[in-house]
């Protein structure tokens, strides 16, 4: 009896996780089983590339390359999409914080001024398009609630991506979100946007090495 085909045995294997991690797309493990699917493909290309001689199991194998690295750089894309809505959320929040400071400044310099300047002052602070008086405990109050609203919706969205990008979200990544003003954020924003726009256009990589 012909022993089974060492090749053949090693795809079947590969062919089934294919499987699993294309069923299991919409589904929370889907990432994690697509990265691991990547990791696995990249050894079986790396032991059998040097190997194979046959036509149709080198065009497989190319085929294969092709669409696996196709599905990396989609991955970096969705990476890059969700670390710029994180970013877009700690400015928002960043930008939520400077505004209760400005209140509670403004509120502390309406206290201290002088009467015969207050009144010059009321109408500087009076919103133009209502006509209403500036009111130091409703704007603290909203302010307030909207940076912790802003603090809650960036943690949510850096759970998330700490949640499908484990080995991404490391010490220097959350400190670089810690830090980051204002400025800083809007520009980490453009650099991931161009990273995106840069992976949709990049040919397909070189074969790994052999």
């Amino acid at each position: 009896m012909k022993p089974p085909d060492p090749f053949d045995a090693s795809f079947a294997k590969l062919r089934t996780h294919i499987d699993r991690a294309t069923a299991s797309e919409g589904q929370a493990n889907h990432l994690a089983l697509v990265k691991i699917l990547l990791g696995e493909f990249r050894g079986f290309y790396r032991t059998w590339h040097p190997l194979v001689q046959e036509p149709k199991k080198r065009g497989l194998l190319e085929t294969m390359r092709a669409q696996h690295e196709g599905m990396a750089r989609h991955l970096e894309q969705i990476y890059r999409a969700q670390l710029h809505t994180v970013i877009e959320a700690r400015w928002n929040w960043g930008v939520a914080e400077l505004l209760f400071q400005a209140t509670v400044a403004t509120a502390e310099l309406r206290k201290a001024m002088p009467a015969h300047l207050r009144a010059e002052f009321e109408e500087v602070l009076r919103d133009q398009e209502t006509g209403e008086r500036f009111n130091s405990e409703k704007e603290f109050r909203e302010h307030e609630h909207s940076v912790d609203e802003k603090e809650a919706a960036f943690q949510k969205a850096l759970a998330g991506l700490e949640a499908d990008w484990p080995e991404r979200v490391d010490a220097a990544l959350r400190q670089r979100l810690e830090t980051v003003d204002g400025a800083g954020a809007k520009a980490w924003q453009a650099e991931v946007a161009a990273q995106i726009a840069q992976l949709a256009d990049k040919p397909a990589p070189a074969p790994p090495p052999a």
